[in-house]
């Protein structure tokens, strides 16, 4: 069991008087349901414990006289599909980021009782992105010591300003670490690109070696033979020359198909292949193109293989040539059928 649910936390919130009612009163950190539903109701106020510090729900307890009642069959109904597409899923649709939260079933006897715990995350604030029957999107609500309320500015002022001191303060520790180690020992890894950056040029990174960095970053265990990879990774890559694989600059790309297929700047140009290039998404295939910093600047460079499959995808592709002029023209057209004729031509070229 989750330790949001450990048997002293659920005694003391279930812990009652002489009369069978709960001692503890509803909070900003507490409230009594009488039955669980799905419903709007029920997102609206988890939005609402999420954007303060989080919480416990419980279910089966009649808010008026604080009596453990319990929940009806309906509930527990209900409660079976807490974890499916009908509940977290709908949950997820409306309001952003996903809420973290956590649910267990409690006896008391012959009583059944629904204990939620909405976790304080450090992803706020909570917005609803959709509109609802209590809410609509863009909403932000609070929880207001026993109440549900939309987000008051002191609370928000409070949010955003928590976040960005949290933000200054990352950077600050990142770029002293920096400083202390100093930049000719430093390597970055861009783990979402899966590229590691030595300075000077970035390093492609298999999925596996990236995937590796992940886990170390969430603390959990790698395989113990990844850093022979990565130093082989890092020793393949030094052994490319640059120049002679990714030998070409887009505009002499776009300048070698003009001349080759007799086509004026006005109809095709170097706009028109960045264009292709993100129609097909081709800049993450590393066997076409790959990025290289110089200095301060960013430049994509291509190899000869990429030259060869784009003349070949403009000849035999219809109006692909016109189409290119313009990202909306590229959009309307059949997608499937350009990648179908392109991974056909890609195919024929290996």
């Amino acid at each position: 069991m989750n330790n949001f649910f450990f048997e002293p936390i659920i005694s003391e919130l279930f812990k009652t008087n002489d009369n069978y009612q709960l001692i503890e009163n509803e909070s900003h950190r507490l409230e009594y349901k009488k039955e669980f539903h799905i419903d709007d109701d029920i997102f609206k106020t988890i939005n609402a414990f999420a954007n303060n510090s989080g919480g416990y729900i419980i279910y089966g307890v009649n808010p008026n006289g604080k009596f453990l009642d319990g929940v009806n069959e309906h509930s527990l109904v209900n409660y079976k599909k807490i974890d499916s597409e009908n509940f977290r899923g709908k949950l997820y649709n409306f309001c952003q980021p996903n809420i973290p939260l956590f649910h267990c079933l409690h006896k008391i006897k012959e009583k059944n009782f629904i204990v939620m715990y909405i976790c304080d995350s450090d992803k706020k604030p909570f917005v609803f992105c959709n509109n609802g029957s209590v809410f609509k999107s863009g909403d932000i609500f609070f929880r207001y010591n026993d109440s549900v309320k939309k987000i008051l500015f002191p609370e928000l002022n409070q949010i955003i300003e928590k976040n960005r001191n949290e933000e200054q303060n990352k950077w600050m520790n990142f770029i002293g670490k920096i400083a202390k180690i100093g930049l000719e020992n430093i390597t970055i890894i861009d783990k979402k690109n899966k590229y590691l950056y030595d300075g000077e040029k970035n390093i492609p990174l298999s999925d596996e070696i990236a995937q590796s960095f992940i886990d170390l970053s969430n603390n959990n265990e790698i395989d113990g033979k990844i850093e022979g990879k990565i130093g082989l990774s890092i020793k393949q890559w030094e052994d490319i020359d640059f120049n002679d694989q990714y030998k070409y600059k887009i505009s002499e790309i776009s300048n070698k198909i003009s001349k080759d297929l007799k086509l004026e700047k006005k109809i095709f140009s170097y706009y028109s292949l960045v264009n292709i290039n993100k129609y097909l998404n081709l800049k993450t295939n590393k066997a076409y193109c790959q990025s290289l910093i110089q200095g301060k600047v960013l430049s994509w460079r291509y190899t000869e293989k990429y030259f060869s499959l784009i003349k070949k995808f403009l000849l035999e592709s219809e109006n692909i040539v016109i189409d290119a002029k313009s990202m909306s023209k590229l959009e309307a057209r059949d997608k499937n059928k350009d990648l179908l004729l392109f991974q056909a031509i890609e195919s024929s070229l290996i």
